[in-house]
Formats: C-alpha cells, sequence, structure tokens
C-alpha cells in the first residue's frame, strides 16, 4: 500500500473541516480490509520525515487496527485478519519506535507492541522479552541493552512497553508463568542499581502489576508463585534499604518508597506466606519512617499551607503526604491479619500516641471546614477520605478490634501522653494547643465501644468528667467544644441518664443558640442522634422535645447539601423518639419541610430524609389529616402532566424538573394513601389526587414514575377497593383505569424497566378484588358477559392473565420475570398453608394454564415453571420469597407426576480450563452458559432445602481472619469470577446493582403495606414449616422423598440427611 495515500488520508482527519474527515474516516475504513494496510501505518509512525501529529495519529490507528484484525479470537475482532506476512512486517518494524526521539511515538509503538504481545508471545515472537529486557536483536541499536542508561531513550521506550504488557488486560494468565523467570532478574538489576530514582521506580511498578495479576492467578498457576519466592529476598533486601533512607525534605520526590509499600501491601494481603520470613526487616524501617515524618507533617501540613506534591508523569502523587498514607495503609494490612499483628503487641501505645498526633486538624481542613461547613460534615461521614486523620482513625479502631485489653490501655496511655502534650503546649502559647486535644478526644470517640466493654484500663466516666465537660465550655476552638459533645454521646448506653443530661442540655441549647458556629451545631446534631434512641425518660423527652424541634427547623433553613443532609436525618431520629409529645410541632414543621424539599427537589438525598420526616409524622395518631391538608395541594400540582413541550412544573414560584419532583411526589401520596385506612368517598385522594394520578401514568413515558405509580396505586386497591369500583368520572370507574394501566405495562413494546412493579400490582388487585367478589378464581371459564374495563369478573381475570403471560414470553429482564412469575406463584400455593388459598384454586390455575399454548408442543403451564424454575435463585423479598418456595413445594401436594417430572434448568456446569484468561475476559462473556436438566420436583426440593441453608449460615454468622494464608479465599474468590464469566455476568454493568436495590425496595414495601405485614404468608414462620414440611414428605411418603432427594447435589443432600437426623433425635 503507497503510503502517499495513507498520507493524505491521515493529514484529511486532522483538518477541521467535518465533511472532509468523514470522507476520510470512510476511507480509511476502505483502506483497512486491504494487506499492507498495518505495515504503512506502522512506517509512517516511524518516519521522521512525517510530521509529529501524522505519526502519532499513524500511531493510534495502528493500535486500533491491531485490536480489530490481529486475531479471531479477540472479543473485538473484524474480519479480515491480519496476514502472516504483515504481522511479521509490523513485528519487525515496531521496536525501532521505542528508541525514537519522540516520546510520544515511544508511547504508541510501546502500545502497538504490548497489544501485539497478548497474542503473539512467545508463539510467533519468542524472543520479545529477551529483546526488551537484555541484549536486543534490533538491527538499529547492536550491541545496546534495552535496559541500560547508555541509551536513555531506547530503555524509556523499553519500560515502557513491559509497563503496558504487564498491565491493562495484555498479559494473560499463561504469559505469567514464562514471564517471571525471564524478567524478574532483570527488573530486580534496574531496581537495585544506581539509576535515577524514577527508572528504579517504574521497573518497582511492573514488579507489581505482575504481582497483582499473579495475586488473581495463583490458586490455577501455583507453579508461578513458587517461580517468583526465589526473588524475595533480594527485592525485600532492597526494600529495606530504601526505606531507611532519610526524609530529606517536605517537597521531595519520594516516588521509589511508595512504589516500594505499594509492593508490599500486595504481599501483605495476597502473599503473607511469602512474606512472612522478612517482615523483620520491614516493619522497623516502616516504623521509623512514619516517626520522622511526624515532625515534617506537623510544621508544613498540621500548622502551615500544606505541601506541594511531586507528580509523576501521568500525574500520580509522589510527595510526602502520598508517602505518610501508604506508611499507614501497610501498617493497616499487617493489623488486619492475626499472625502480621502482633509484630505491634510491644509497641501499642507508642503506635496509638503516634496515630493520635496525624489525626490532627490541618491548616487547610481547618480553612475548608469554616469556609464550608458542608465538607465538614463530608469529612466527617466519609470514614474511607483519603487523609492522614481518617486512615488514623480507622487503624485505632483496628487495633482495638484486634489486640482487646490491651488496646484499651495502650489508647488510654497514648491519649494520656497527647493531652499532657497539649497542656503543656497551652502554657507556652501554642495557639494550636487545641488540635492535639481535639485529636485525643477524637480517638476516644472513635474507640468508645471497645473502651466500655473493657474490664479495665479506661475510665470513660472520668474522662467525660475531667476532659469533655470542661471542653463544652472552651473557647479555644468551636471544633473542640463540637468534638466534645460527639465523643460524650458515643457513651450514651454505658452512662447513667444524669450523667448524660448535662451534655444533653449543653446540645440542644447549641441548636438554640444564635452564637454557636455551624461546627458546634453540627456536632450537637450528632450526639442527639446518639442519645435520642436510648432515652426512656418521658420526662427528659417531654423537655429536650420543643427546644430540639425548634432549633432543628431553624437551622433546616440556614444549612444546605451535606449540613441539611445531617440536620434531616436528626429531626428523623428526634420525631422517632418524641412520638406524640411532637404533636404541637406537626403543623409548623410540615410547613417547614415542605419549604425545603421546594428548595431542594432535585436532590434525591434530601428528598428522600424529608420523605422519612413526613412518613414518621403520618403515623403519629390524628396527624395525618393535617399532615394530609398540608401536603396533598402540593403533590397533585407535582404530579400533574407538564404543559405539553416542556419537562417542568410549577411548585410555587419555581420551575421544577418532572423527572425529580413526579416519583418523589407519588411516593408521599403513597405514603398518604396508607396512612388513610377510613378512606371516605369525599376524600381529596380519591376525589381529586386520584384522577390527576391515572392519568398522568396513562400517559407518561417516565420510568420512575411508572415504577412509583404501581406502588401508589397498589395502595389505593389496598385501601380502597370498593371506592375504586364506584368512583366514575364518566368514562370509567377507578378500577377501570388502573386496569387501563395494568395493560399498558404488559404490553410487549412498554419497556422492561417501565414494568417492573407490574406484578406486585396485578397481584394485589387479584388478592383485593376476589374478596369484594368482583371475580371469583372458581369460575374462571364462566361468566362470559363481564368484559374488561368497567367492571371485574372473571372474563376480567383470564384476560389480566393471558396479558401477563404474553408480556412474560417478550421480557429480558431477570427482575421482571420474577415480577410476573411471582403472580402465579401466589395462585398455585393454594391450600399448603391454611388461611392461604385452597387445593381447589391452585388445580383450576394449573388447568387454566394447561388449555393455553404459547409455542408448538408447548402449553402455558410448562412455560410458566420452567421461566419459574429458572428464576427461583434470585426471588428478592421476604414475601416473594417465601411465595416462590410454597408455590413449588405445593406441587407435591397436588401429585401431578406429569407436573413434577418436568424437565427444568439446574444448577450451572461450570466448565474449566477453556484457554487463555485476561483481565477484561470475564465482562466479555465469551462462554455460553450451560446448565444441567433436572425434574421439576428436584427444583422444588433444592429450593426449600437452599432457603434453610442461608438461614442456618446467617444464624452462625462469620468467622475471624486467624491470620493464615488466603489461599482458600483466593480460591473461593477465583471460583467466584469463574462463575461469574461462565454467566456472562459482571457487578460493574450495573445487574448485580440492581439485584441489590431491589432487594432493599421490596423489603421496605413489605414492612409499609399493612396488607403485607398482615399476610398470613409475612406471619408464617418459613424456618419452622419447611422443617416440618420436609420432615412430613420424608416419613409419609419415603419411596417419593428418596427419589427427589437423591438427585439434589451433594452438598444439599448432606445438609438434608443432618437436618433430619436432628428434627427426628428432637421429636423423639
Amino acid at each position: 500500500m503507497a503510503e502517499e495515500l495513507m498520507f493524505k488520508c491521515l493529514s484529511a482527519l486532522l483538518l477541521p473541516d467535518q465533511s472532509i474527515r468523514q470522507a476520510a474516516e470512510q476511507q480509511l475504513n476502505e483502506l483497512s480490509s486491504q494487506s499492507g494496510f498495518g505495515v504503512t501505518l506502522a512506517r509512517l509512525s516511524l518516519s521522521s520525515g512525517c510530521p509529529l501529529p501524522i505519526r502519532q495519529l499513524a500511531g493510534v490507528v495502528l493500535k486500533g487496527y491491531i485490536n480489530a484484525h490481529w486475531d479471531s479470537a479477540d472479543v473485538k475482532f473484524v474480519e479480515p485478519q491480519t496476514t502472516p506476512q504483515d504481522k511479521a512486517a509490523i513485528r519487525a518494524i515496531l521496536p525501532q519506535g521505542l528508541a525514537d526521539p519522540e516520546s510520544k511515538i515511544r508511547t504508541a509503538s510501546a502500545m502497538a507492541i504490548a497489544s501485539i504481545a497478548h497474542w503473539d508471545w512467545p508463539g510467533e515472537w519468542p524472543n520479545l522479552i529477551e529483546e526488551l529486557s537484555n541484549v536486543p536483536t534490533f538491527t538499529h541499536v547492536p550491541r545496546v541493552k534495552c535496559l541500560d542508561m547508555n541509551n536513555a531513550q531506547l530503555m524509556d521506550g523499553a519500560i515502557k512497553c513491559l509497563e503496558m504488557f504487564a498491565s491493562g488486560d495484555n498479559l494473560s494468565d499463561e504469559h505469567l508463568p514464562r514471564l517471571i523467570p525471564l524478567l524478574f532478574p532483570h527488573l530486580l538489576r534496574i531496581f537495585s542499581s544506581d539509576y535515577p530514582e524514577r527508572i528504579r521506580a517504574r521497573a518497582g511498578s511492573i514488579f507489581y502489576s505482575c504481582l497483582e495479576w499473579l495475586s488473581v492467578i495463583k490458586s490455577v498457576h501455583a507453579e508461578s508463585t513458587e517461580a517468583f519466592r526465589p526473588f524475595l529476598p533480594q527485592w525485600t533486601a532492597h526494600f529495606a534499604e530504601i526505606l531507611a533512607a532519610p526524609l530529606t525534605s517536605p517537597d521531595a520526590d519520594y516516588g521509589l518508597k511508595i512504589v516500594v509499600l505499594q509492593i508490599l501491601t500486595i504481599l501483605v494481603m495476597r502473599f503473607p506466606k511469602q512474606l512472612g520470613p522478612f517482615l523483620n526487616g520491614i516493619v522497623p524501617q516502616v516504623w521509623n519512617s512514619l516517626v520522622s515524618a511526624l515532625a515534617i507533617y506537623e510544621e508544613f501540613v498540621v500548622e502551615g499551607d500544606g505541601i506541594e506534591a511531586a507528580q509523576d508523569e501521568e500525574g500520580e502523587m509522589r510527595g510526602l503526604e502520598m508517602l505518610i498514607m501508604l506508611l499507614l495503609d501497610f501498617v493497616q494490612c499487617l493489623l488486619s491479619k492475626k499472625a502480621f499483628a502482633q509484630v505491634f503487641a510491644t509497641s501499642l501505645p507508642s503506635l496509638c500516641a503516634l496515630l493520635i498526633s496525624y489525626m490532627q486538624i490541618t491548616q487547610n481542613q481547618l480553612e475548608t471546614w469554616t469556609d464550608d461547613p458542608n465538607e465538614y460534615v463530608a469529612d466527617e461521614d466519609d470514614e474511607i477520605r483519603f487523609n492522614a486523620r481518617a486512615s488514623c482513625t480507622h487503624l485505632l479502631r483496628e487495633i482495638a478490634q484486634q489486640f482487646g485489653q490491651a488496646a484499651t490501655q495502650a489508647i488510654a496511655l497514648g491519649v494520656g501522653k497527647r493531652l499532657q502534650e497539649s497542656v503543656k503546649q497551652q502554657q507556652s502559647g501554642n495557639r494550636s494547643w487545641w488540635k492535639l486535644r481535639e485529636a485525643s478526644v477524637l480517638a476516644v470517640g472513635s474507640t468508645a465501644e471497645v473502651l466500655i466493654n473493657a474490664p479495665q484500663g479506661f475510665d470513660h466516666h472520668q474522662f467525660m468528667a475531667a476532659i469533655l465537660q470542661p471542653d463544652l465550655q472552651t473557647t479555644a476552638s468551636p471544633f473542640l467544644r463540637g468534638r466534645a459533645l460527639w465523643c460524650a454521646s458515643q457513651f450514651s448506653h454505658a452512662v447513667a441518664a444524669d450523667k448524660s443530661l448535662p451534655f444533653i442540655q449543653a446540645a440542644v441549647a447549641s441548636l438554640q443558640s444564635q452564637q454557636d458556629p455551624l461546627p458546634v451545631k453540627i456536632c450537637a446534631c450528632r450526639a442527639l442522634a446518639s442519645y435520642c434512641p436510648k432515652l426512656e425518660d418521658k420526662g427528659v423527652i417531654g423537655q429536650m422535645v420543643p427546644p430540639t424541634v425548634q432549633g432543628l427547623a431553624v437551622l433546616l433553613g440556614q444549612t444546605s447539601e451535606e449540613t441539611l443532609h445531617l440536620t434531616l436525618e436528626t429531626l428523623l431520629v428526634v420525631l422517632s423518639t418524641a412520638g406524640e409529645a411532637v404533636r404541637p410541632f406537626v403543623e409548623g414543621l410540615t410547613q417547614q419541610l415542605i419549604r425545603v424539599w421546594g428548595q431542594c427537589i432535585n436532590d434525591p438525598l434530601i428528598t428522600a430524609d424529608i420523605q422519612d420526616c413526613l412518613r414518621v409524622l403520618a403515623k403519629i395518631p390524628d396527624c395525618a389529616a393535617m399532615l394530609k391538608a398540608a401536603l396533598l395541594p402540593y403533590l397533585i400540582q407535582l404530579i400533574s402532566p407538564a404543559p405539553e413541550g416542556k419537562d417542568e412544573v410549577i411548585y410555587g414560584a419555581r420551575e421544577v424538573s418532572v423527572r425529580h419532583a413526579g416519583p418523589a411526589s407519588v411516593q408521599l401520596l403513597t405514603m398518604l394513601v396508607h396512612a388513610t385506612p377510613d378512606m371516605q368517598p369525599s376524600d381529596p385522594l380519591l376525589t381529586k389526587a386520584f384522577p390527576v394520578l391515572v392519568q398522568q401514568l396513562i400517559t407518561t413515558a417516565d420510568n420512575s414514575l411508572l415504577n412509583e405509580g404501581c406502588a401508589c396505586l397498589s395502595a389505593y386497591v389496598s385501601r380502597a377497593p370498593g371506592l375504586l369500583l364506584q368512583w366514575n368520572d364518566g368514562r370509567s370507574n377507578g378500577i377501570g383505569y388502573i386496569l387501563q394501566f395494568v395493560g399498558r405495562l404488559l404490553q410487549p413494546s412498554t419497556s422492561d424497566m417501565a414494568a417492573l412493579y407490574v406484578g406486585p400490582l396485578v397481584t394485589k388487585i387479584i388478592s383485593k378484588f376476589k374478596t369484594v367478589k368482583a371475580f371469583q378464581l372458581m369460575d374462571l371459564h364462566t361468566d362470559p358477559h363481564l368484559q374488561l374495563g368497567g367492571q371485574l369478573g372473571a372474563g376480567t381475570l383470564t384476560d389480566m392473565l393471558k396479558a401477563v403471560l404474553a408480556r412474560l414470553q417478550t421480557q429480558c429482564m431477570p427482575s421482571l420475570a420474577q415480577s410476573l412469575v411471582l403472580i402465579f406463584a401466589r395462585l398455585m400455593m393454594g391450600g399448603i398453608v391454611p388461611g392461604i388459598g385452597s387445593p381447589a384454586q391452585t388445580k383450576e390455575i394449573r388447568d387454566f394454564l394447561s388449555s393455553i399454548q404459547v409455542a408448538e408442543n408447548t402449553t402455558a403451564l410448562t412455560f410458566v415453571f420452567q421461566t419459574w424454575a429458572k428464576q427461583q435463585d434470585d426471588f428478592h423479598g421476604t414475601l416473594n420469597i417465601k411465595a416462590s418456595i410454597l408455590g413449588l413445594l405445593n406441587l407435591f401436594c397436588l401429585q401431578d407426576q406429569q407436573l413434577l417430572s418436568m424437565p427444568v434448568e439446574g444448577d450451572i456446569i461450570v466448565q474449566r480450563d477453556q484457554g487463555r484468561s485476561s483481565r477484561s475476559k470475564a465482562k466479555a462473556g465469551q462462554t455460553p452458559v450451560q446448565r444441567q436438566t433436572v425434574p421439576l420436583a428436584v427444583k422444588a426440593l433444592k429450593a426449600a432445602v437452599q432457603e434453610l441453608m442461608v438461614m442456618a449460615e446467617q444464624k452462625e454468622g462469620g468467622g475471624e481472619d486467624d491470620g493464615s494464608d488466603d489461599s482458600d479465599v483466593d480460591e473461593y474468590q477465583d471460583d467466584m469470577k469463574a462463575l461469574m464469566a461462565e454467566m456472562g455476568a459482571d457487578p460493574s454493568t450495573g445487574g448485580w446493582l440492581m439485584d441489590q436495590l431491589l432487594d432493599d425496595h421490596l423489603d421496605e414495601e413489605e414492612e409499609e403495606d399493612p396488607d403485607c405485614v398482615n399476610d398470613p404468608l409475612y406471619q408464617l414462620d418459613l424456618k419452622a414449616f419447611l422443617e416440618g414440611f420436609l420432615k412430613n414428605f420424608a416419613t409419609q411418603n419415603r419411596e417419593a422423598f428418596g427419589m427427589v432427594a437423591n438427585m439434589l447435589p451433594s452438598l444439599e443432600q448432606r445438609f438434608l440427611i443432618d437436618l433430619l437426623k436432628r428434627l427426628a433425635s428432637t421429636s423423639s
């Protein structure tokens, strides 16, 4: 291919004219299918006669070409595949770019070589690693080592290439066993040389990347772990030497020490047995580094304006503060391993005192928190903030958990030492004396739980009287006053009420004070949030509620963002504690909450806080009507459809987004409906809010609004089924509109996300309207005169169930499938538990499903149960899990052998040894999922056994880290990763997160819905029922039970045998 043509095409891509660029892109795409395309790009990228932008672009296009055309096994592969001749030519050309004078060209060449290496090393490019790390055969640089400072540019290019190969997705599990013996000696040579520290640090980073990947595959490739073990003595000796080097200045480049600590941290966490013998040479150097860094940290960070951190070429921090953070992180990792934690056993008091010093508020934090209290709240709430204060606080908690009584004494000694130093600073006139005292108080409050439970070593009563009470009056700093309030509240459950009263009064007084700054009020909120749940004296509650609620109401109007969030959380705790004592303030508080919501309606966190507060108010006797009168006009306004062509509605004097306001308003409307158990025909919830709601739901395309609408209409059906039949606007009655909405969601054209909660709404309709005799399950094939829409009848039910079946056949989201399957599950469990349906009902539904053909030779009964079995392991929510398991077990009561023997999906068959595995392979979902096929009876029995296994596991709880090697955990995690890959699952895609959110949502919904709480199924003791069912099944029908039980997986079989033995021994 002519280089001139390629040059013109690349030049056109850099022009501003979009049409020219598009034409050039089209031409480039056509050229990519021709032989020689990649070779020409490689030559252009290394041509010194070309302008640099063209060379760079050629390198970028070449990288894309390699990813798309190099190997047909690549998930991103596009025909045609690069010919062997072109591959060989590209492999011969690219290494020359590693020595190019231009850094960007070296980088482009390194990226391309690393991508090729994934596929061609060692097979087609067996000498690549030797060429990069030792004496190359590159024709343009004979007799020169790549990793040698005699040729700085070539060395830079070679290291870049190794960095890119060792990180990202280029390195695979097949590469590493071969790579370690070839590369590690050369990395060690560089690391231990007198080369510049940045070069040595880069060699260390490659070593770290290899260890990171090795930690993932070590359970499969144990030989790789053994291959790197011989290098550890030399590496760790150099680690100790590097860490022992003195800290020269606050603004020095500590990149080499930082890399050393990163390597040591991964060795501690993933290779503890291998590192163990060498720790004695490492830990003293880490300790000395922390001690020597403290003086610099206090001078330049705690008292000064901070340090301008050094950075590498990638923008990674390499300064003193980063070094301190990694030193602390290394100590944290050691403490997390019981076997290693003991290295600090004899120096705990000194370690605690050192950590307290690093916990001091820095000058930058002081200025930031004073200027913006929201940052103070955010920093206090976020325990993973990357700063020394947060890390040391977490470390102290780790020490307290690991060492128990010894930790209590050590913390007491450390705190005492720093408090004495603080007094001396104060006496010497140091205006920052309070910082060390505040850090000491923070240390005590952060470990309060352990200090309380220790039999001796720390007298918290004395600490509160001698330290905390005087600090309530200090004028040195509002942060010290606030910290004293917060710290005292951490001991609230271990201190008599009269001892806590001064601190409660101080917190309440702070909220009312016009002089106290926000930092004190913030800590007062935190303190009250801790004290209130433990208050039992109604007299104290009655005294504190009026000023507290008034103070918080004022604070609501003064705060924003994080501080407002904290204020609302505190208000929620106070309201929950106060109960009826808050009744006089409900009207004013409601108006204030409505006003705040209007200002923050687009903030989902603030909205959720306000909703929680309003829910508590709604539960106070005689307050629901007052709340409804205040809220309903605003909710109707916000639920109303926006004017055509607009995405906003008017709220007060503001325009607010329908996307944010609508769903939140429907949630509050649902709350009001649930709070009105005796709804009347004239109730504005029915006459005003309901018409607006259904009209919006029938027309809106907002998924969130549709989801919340399902819950709200379920609440209406729950609270006023008869009234919905009576209410009529001249076109339809209330239930007619609800059925219209249900029909819309069940349309195959409706998105899965929009229809996500239609299942519970259909179940609610069936449950409620059979009780008002609108249709009868026993008349499924009768009453032909009843029609869909205006009234409910048997025809309506069958039409609705047919619509559910049609939607179930088109869905693709598991959560929606579960929602729809559960409609049939609730109908199929009649008779297995007294008071829940009847056997006749179950048979009627079975016959109904058997009468419908959904495909050739497939009835709806087969389709529903096969879908049900596929989703069984993933149901969420207490009621749903019970309904599914009981529905399946009820099949044994039917004694329908044809149904019980129906083949359904069983466990996943894990396929191992499927070839090369890179870090992204799991995400690609390349491997198809294979499952066993089992009879439906086996699936039903396994569902019951697995649920009992989960209950037993939850009861036992988790074990503690014994400090042993993590290989068992690694193997489990590797198996889980392999399993996820088999399933094509990736938590980062959001499916996993959706499942977790659904679980939380459904459990909350069940707790709020009175029908759910009063449902006999909800009240059922599932453990006792399942144990009784299995025992009866095993004794009364031994032959059938034995046949099904013998087909269970071995783990379930062992559990079932043990369970039956235990039940038999208990009964005897």
